[in-house]
């Protein structure tokens, strides 16, 4: 059965619970918190981190063409907005636990909700005419940045740290079922392709952030070998 899974975190200001993690992911999310802490040391007490929250205003994407897929650099860009304290209570004590103390880094975070990304290419792909929705073959996971988390905002309840990335990847639809503040950057990349045509072709791809205010992000751009 695929039932969520839930721990408990201990640190030093007391105890929270994560959110609901899906098996599947659970194992991926373990693995990426145990490579991270394997290439860190802690600072010591005294550490410090930095929270830059921020509105979603611009996309950005830089889309490469790998030997067999597409890789797409996701960066959103906007202002400074309110600061939540509470998710960022949650950050600090994830970073306690994971670090042994705060490493000295600055965190951004946005204040939309994301509700769909669209891909959508100028050539036919997987079978699917062109403009067809093909997020279905896409999958995310972060860049070694340390504020690709996974946060979660269902309605009517607290917003919860799920969260890295996991290295492996999650598909979008695994993504979006959270209710996701979206991550202000992030990889995207595809299932397996011939892409060397799609570069000779200049084949054009447009990706777009749909959020729960009703605001929609869209940046359309070619691939760089």
């Amino acid at each position: 059965m695929n039932h969520p899974v839930r721990f408990q975190i201990i640190n030093m200001r007391g105890s929270f619970t994560m959110a609901s993690i899906k098996p599947l992911h659970l194992h991926a999310i373990l693995i990426s918190l145990l490579i991270i802490t394997s290439c860190h040391e802690p600072l010591g007490i005294g550490g410090q981190l930095y929270f830059f929250p921020q509105t979603c205003d611009t996309l950005c994407i830089s889309n490469e063409g790998r030997q067999d897929y597409l890789c797409f650099h996701v960066e959103i860009l906007g202002k400074e907005a309110s600061h939540d304290y509470a998710l960022e209570d949650q950050i600090s004590s994830w970073d306690h636990w994971v670090f042994g103390s705060s490493i000295l880094w600055s965190i951004r975070y946005t204040d939309e909700v994301c509700t769909s990304i669209q891909i959508t290419s100028s050539e036919r792909l997987f079978g699917l005419d062109p403009g067809s929705d093909l997020s279905r073959y896409f999958s995310v996971t972060g860049n070694g940045v340390p504020d690709e988390l996974i946060i979660s905002s269902v309605k009517d309840s607290p917003k919860q740290l799920i969260g890295p990335f996991p290295i492996i990847g999650m598909t979008l639809e695994e993504y979006l079922s959270y209710s996701p503040l979206i991550a202000p950057s992030m990889l995207l990349f595809s299932e397996p392709l011939v892409v060397e045509h799609l570069i000779e072709n200049n084949t054009q791809f447009t990706v777009t952030f749909s959020f729960l205010s009703g605001k929609q992000l869209t940046s359309t751009s070619g691939l760089t070998p």
